[in-house]
This record gives C-alpha cells, structure tokens and sequence, in this order.
C-alpha cells in the first residue's frame, strides 16, 4: 500500500539496505504510474471530472513529493525522473 508514514525507504537508517529498498520504492512508484496511465485521458484520475478517488489520492502524494524531494531529494514531480502522472 502507499502511505509515506509507514515508508520503509523514507524512514531507512540503515545505509546497507538503502538500495534495495529505493528499489522496492521505485517499483511502486513505477506501479502507481501505470495505473494512472491506464485510466482514461485527462488530468483526474478518472479523465475529465474529479473525483473522490483524486481527493483521496491528492493528499498522499503531497505528502509523498514533499518527503521524497527533502529526505530522499527525489522530486516525483520533476518529469525527467519518470513519473509524468504523478506530477
């Protein structure tokens, strides 16, 4: 599941794990990314109209840009890291 708070990567002190959980927290991104994709054109969840899955999504990745881009400096936002929906 996605929640920033129980993030193993985010929360890592242990800098012998640090790569292969990045890697687990990249895939999910990468999963998240293509159920976006998958849905219907348009800048919601559900295309052209917003819905309750975007107001429930909306506050999970702010959480998830603002820790990332401070702890970890990765900027889900920025398009050249790859994920254009996330943004």
């Amino acid at each position: 599941a996605f929640d920033t708070d129980c993030d193993e990567w985010l929360h890592n002190t242990d800098p012998a794990a640090e790569a292969a959980l990045q890697a687990r927290a990249y895939e999910r991104l990468q999963w998240l990314e293509s159920a976006l994709s998958a849905r219907p054109a348009g800048p919601f969840f559900l295309g052209e109209r917003v819905s309750l899955a975007d107001a429930a999504l909306v506050g999970f990745l702010t959480r998830l840009h603002t820790n990332y881009a401070y702890f970890k400096q990765l900027d889900v936002r920025e398009p050249s890291v790859g994920y254009p929906r996330l943004a």
